[in-house]
């Protein structure tokens, strides 16, 4: 009876995650899955248990991944990017960790724990596009912009600021 309400306890937890969350024996195939996991393949995890990795993702998802599983089952802890499509077909940016599952020092299998980070990527995209346009902007700025260290030392400056302050070498600003 207390295995059972631990086995529920912790299938709630990782359901309730929203990253997708496998355990992989040995031979490749999945042994655990939570719904994060059935949602991304739109199978029942019944469905997804029992199955090899190879045969749920697509053929060049598992290319990529292969050289990762075959590190975590010789016992090495394998984090890595890659790309998975979702349920409209669109390509998805994951960070992947597999964590080697030990007894008694032999590999066993290995704990997949896999984010979806396609808005952190669009997000940071949009950083470097915003920063590339601010930095042309600054650049092009017929005023004087500057940041002054609070040592009161000049940290930076734009070139129509080293024409007004008759700065010669930009690069020695103290």
């Amino acid at each position: 009876e207390a295995l059972d309400q631990t086995r529920r306890q912790l299938q709630l937890i990782a359901d309730n995650l929203p990253s997708l969350i496998a355990y992989v024996g040995r031979d490749e195939r999945y042994i655990f899955v939570n719904k994060a996991y059935t949602r991304q393949f739109k199978k029942s995890a019944k469905d997804i248990i029992g199955r090899k990795i190879g045969d749920m993702v697509p053929a060049d998802t598992y290319r990529a991944a292969e050289p990762h599983i075959r590190a975590v089952l010789q016992g090495r802890t394998e984090v890595f990017q890659s790309t998975l499509p979702d349920q409209h077909r669109q390509q998805r940016s994951l960070l992947v960790s597999y964590v080697p599952h030990r007894e008694k020092g032999e590999v066993v299998g290995f704990f997949g724990l896999i984010h979806d980070i396609t808005e952190l990527g669009r997000a940071n995209e949009a950083l470097r596009v915003s920063q590339a346009r601010f930095r042309r902007l600054v650049e092009a700025s017929p005023y004087s912009i500057h940041e002054i260290l609070p040592s009161g030392h000049l940290a930076s400056i734009n070139p129509a600021g080293r024409r007004m302050l008759n700065v010669k070498d930009p690069t020695r600003l103290d």
